[in-house]
């Protein structure tokens, strides 16, 4: 379907005109308009023709994008782009709930499929999607959607969720992206009983080692030493968890927050003492980062 139809009434077989409500005029043809639509079809039953034997004309509620991208989709030409997920929206809708162009509503898949890739507005992608039964892109775009926070300020509403017969579906989303979530934040915790081997061999640091207080003014250091250089990378990596929780961001920031810790435990000579090689090498990226792996991985159940 490469070839372009105009609607400016050069074709003289056209028999009605939509008349958009910013005026502009499409020259279509009855028959075409009554297979895609039988709401159309209806109208063209009971319209009386103009007494002056003149193509008849029909006021509509739309504008002309509206109706020009309508008209592509109902006629044998190249189907046509959006410029964003709410346009789409809105010529779908006004397609399979206004005029009851059910099937000729299925052409606009590509264009999801597109906006799908691009994981812009994953959420409304992901409703629209479901609500058409289009499982791929469904699942593509809950998969986007739970590598972001969800929720956030770039929107006031979100009205492509009203193509939704029930919302149950996004509240299931909802509580899959915030277990996920958690799950992942609270292993990206270092329990310091788990690494002590790390810790065998070395003494008392001045420089790296967190003291506490007892709540009595009393400031004591754990049996099993916590280090500023590591805390420094388990917070990196929680906070690259709540953010952005994907595996590819967590193995990033994993890489930086390594090399920046290292370097520091390194340089000191009392921390140097420390089993260096099994914590970075070997814990932190075979287990911690691993076991967090798994969490991500986790796909929504539609």
């Amino acid at each position: 379907m490469g070839t372009v139809y105009t609607f400016d009434g050069s074709d003289t077989t056209a028999d009605v005109v939509l008349v958009s409500c910013d005026n502009i005029r499409f020259h279509a043809h009855k028959v075409i308009l009554s297979v895609a639509s039988p709401v159309f079809k209806d109208l063209f039953l009971i319209a009386q023709p103009p007494a002056d034997g003149s193509i008849p004309e029909i006021p509509m509620d739309e504008d002309g994008q509206t109706i020009g991208k309508i008209l592509r989709f109902c006629y044998p030409t190249k189907d046509p782009s959006f410029k964003d997920i709410s346009e789409m929206y809105h010529v779908l809708v006004t397609m399979a709930r206004k005029y009851s162009m059910v099937d000729v509503a299925l052409r606009t898949r590509s264009e999801l499929h597109r906006f799908c890739e691009s994981g812009t507005k994953p959420l409304q992608v992901f409703a629209i999607a479901y609500a058409m039964g289009w499982k791929q892109e469904a699942a593509v775009a809950a998969e986007k959607a739970n590598q972001r926070p969800l929720l956030t300020l770039e929107d006031d509403d979100i009205p492509e969720l009203d193509i939704l017969e029930s919302p149950r579906i996004i509240f299931r989303l909802l509580r899959f992206h915030k277990q996920r979530t958690d799950d992942a934040y609270k292993l990206a915790y270092i329990d310091g009983d788990k690494i002590d081997f790390v810790f065998k061999n070395n003494p008392f640091c001045e420089h790296h080692d967190i003291c506490e207080d007892d709540g009595c003014g009393n400031v004591y250091f754990q049996i099993v030493p916590q280090k500023s250089w590591l805390l420094y990378y388990m917070r990196e990596v929680r906070e690259v968890l709540l953010l952005h929780p994907t595996t590819a961001s967590l193995h990033g920031r994993h890489e930086w927050a390594t090399r920046h810790a290292r370097s520091i435990a390194e340089a000191c000579p009392e921390c140097a003492k420390c089993d260096l090689p099994a914590l970075f090498d070997r814990y932190l990226p075979q287990t911690y980062v691993n076991r967090i792996d798994e969490v991500l991985n986790g796909k929504f159940c539609l």
